[in-house]
């Protein structure tokens, strides 16, 4: 993230900021989840939503509990 400011606009938080952000996404429905090994993404997140098949996606998506 440092690399996307210019030469001495870093913001002195940043580091602070970043992991606070990670841990609101964690707490917040797990948006994101950190683990220790490889893992596979679901269907729904493997492509892009233009080469997927909606349906299959929208059904995988319920059964995963990301829609009611």
């Amino acid at each position: 993230m440092a690399n996307k400011y210019g030469r001495g606009q870093v913001l002195a938080t940043l580091d602070k900021d970043m992991i606070l952000m990670i841990e609101d996404l964690i707490e917040d429905g797990e948006m994101i989840k950190l683990t220790n090994e490889k893992t596979d993404l679901p269907y729904y997140l493997d492509s892009p939503k233009s080469k997927q098949d909606l349906d299959k996606a929208y059904e995988l998506m319920k059964k995963d509990g990301y829609i009611k």
